[in-house]
């Protein structure tokens, strides 16, 4: 009992109180960095390539 009392104390204080200030233009970036080439498969092939 007391040992998951300790450690969910010990989590909660880890939590960092005030968050850091969003920089939009960095966070677009790394999210369009993430996301580079993985639709790419899903797209399926342009109008006229598709074979018969």
């Amino acid at each position: 009992k007391g040992e998951a009392k300790r450690r969910a104390e010990a989590a909660l204080t880890r939590i960092v109180r005030a968050p850091e200030p969003l920089d939009v233009a960095e966070s677009r970036a790394r999210l369009e960095a993430a996301l580079t080439g993985r639709f790419d498969a899903a797209k399926g092939p342009d109008v006229g390539e598709a074979q018969a």
